[in-house]
């Protein structure tokens, strides 16, 4: 597949069944990227999506409000990693794919 967005200060990258958010997402771009993402989810073959945001910094309530609507959307199982020493963003990323947890799981 290997489909890339390119926001302001950000990216995020698909390869096989990963999805990887890397870069600054204070200026992300709610609606643009939120299609991107939904699209990308009809497009990965395997069952479960991993979302990997490792790389990922300033995550603003915009942003959690965006992947908390990919992950509610999205039909597949998920798999996050976050880097739970980073931010309080990450960890809000975290507390939110709980409320799922048949259907995310953290790694």
């Amino acid at each position: 597949m290997g489909d890339t967005y390119t926001g302001n200060l950000y990216s995020i990258k698909i390869e096989g069944n990963v999805i990887s958010i890397i870069g600054n997402l204070e200026s992300l771009e709610y609606d643009e990227t939120g299609a991107f993402l939904l699209e990308s989810c009809k497009k990965v073959q395997e069952e479960t999506i991993i979302l990997d945001f490792y790389q990922a910094r300033y995550i603003n309530s915009v942003a959690i409000r965006m992947f908390a609507l990919f992950l509610i959307e999205c039909p597949k199982k998920m798999e996050m990693r976050i880097d739970y020493a980073v931010s309080w963003q990450k960890i809000s990323l975290a507390s939110l794919a709980k409320i799922k947890t048949d259907k995310i799981k953290l790694i």
